[in-house]
C-alpha cells in the first residue's frame, strides 16, 4: 500500500522538532517531498518507469514524451503481426559501418534504436520511418506507421495535499524523508549546527539511493 504524504511529513517533523509545524509549514514540507521524488528518479530513473506506446514519425530522429527524464528501453515493434524484438546498437557504430543510414529505404519495423543520455529528449531508429500515407477516408495505411513500445523514467505527478499518496515504492521512504529534512535545514543553514545537520542529511540520502556521490548542497539553499 502506498505511504501518504502526511506520514513522511509527520516522520519529518519528529527529527525536526516541530511537531506543530510551527517552523516549517506542512505546504513548505509536501513541496519538498514532490521535490524529493523528482531528485530521486533523476538519480534512478528506474524508480518510476512506465510501458508507453510511441507512435513514430518519417525520418531517425525520434521525439520522446515531455514528461520523459530517460530512455530506458525499446522492447519491440507493435505492427499487430511483426512484434519484433529491437536492439539498442551505437551510433558511433552504425555510423561508422553504415554511414549513409539515414539515407537508406525506409521501413515502418524498427531494427535498432539509439539513445544518449546526454541528449535525453530524443532517440533514433533504423531503418528510418517512411512518410504516412493515408487511404480514401483519410486513416493512415498500417505499413507506413511505425509504433514501438518502449519503458520510459517518467515525471512523477505532484502531490497537491498532505493525503496524498507517494508515487515511488514504499523502499524510498527513508530517502524521502532523509530529503524533506536536508531541505527544511537548509532553510537555517547559517549556524553551524544546521549546516552539519544538512549535510549529514543529504548524505543518508544519497546513501540510501545506494549512491557514493560527493554531497554538494549548493544548489538547493
Amino acid at each position: 500500500m502506498s505511504t501518504t504524504a502526511q506520514r513522511i511529513i509527520d516522520r519529518a517533523n519528529l527529527i525536526l522538532q516541530d511537531i506543530d509545524n510551527t517552523r516549517w509549514s506542512q505546504s513548505e514540507l509536501l513541496g519538498w517531498l514532490n521535490e524529493a521524488q523528482l531528485m530521486i528518479i533523476n538519480l534512478q530513473p528506474s524508480a518510476h518507469s512506465e510501458y508507453r506506446e510511441l507512435t513514430l514519425v518519417a525520418g531517425t530522429k525520434q521525439s520522446l514524451p515531455e514528461d520523459n527524464i530517460r530512455l530506458l528501453d525499446i522492447v519491440r515493434n507493435l505492427d499487430g503481426i511483426y512484434n519484433s524484438s529491437i536492439r539498442v546498437v551505437s551510433r558511433l557504430d552504425l555510423d561508422t559501418q553504415v554511414p549513409f543510414w539515414h539515407t537508406h529505404k525506409p521501413s515502418h519495423i524498427v531494427q535498432h534504436y539509439m539513445y544518449d543520455i546526454t541528449e535525453p529528449d530524443v532517440f533514433y531508429v533504423y531503418p528510418p520511418i517512411p512518410e504516412e500515407v493515408l487511404d480514401q477516408n483519410g486513416d493512415p495505411l498500417p505499413h507506413t506507421v511505425g509504433k514501438i513500445d518502449s519503458l520510459l523514467a517518467v515525471v512523477p505527478p505532484d502531490m497537491e495535499d498532505v493525503q496524498g499518496t507517494i508515487t515511488l515504492k514504499d523502499i524510498y521512504v527513508p530517502a524521502l524523508v532523509d530529503y524533506v529534512v536536508y531541505r527544511a535545514y537548509s532553510k537555517d543553514a547559517e549556524s553551524s549546527a544546521n549546516q552539519n545537520l544538512k549535510q549529514m542529511y543529504y548524505e543518508q540520502f544519497l546513501s540510501a539511493l545506494g549512491r557514493q556521490d560527493t554531497a554538494n548542497t549548493s544548489t538547493a539553499a
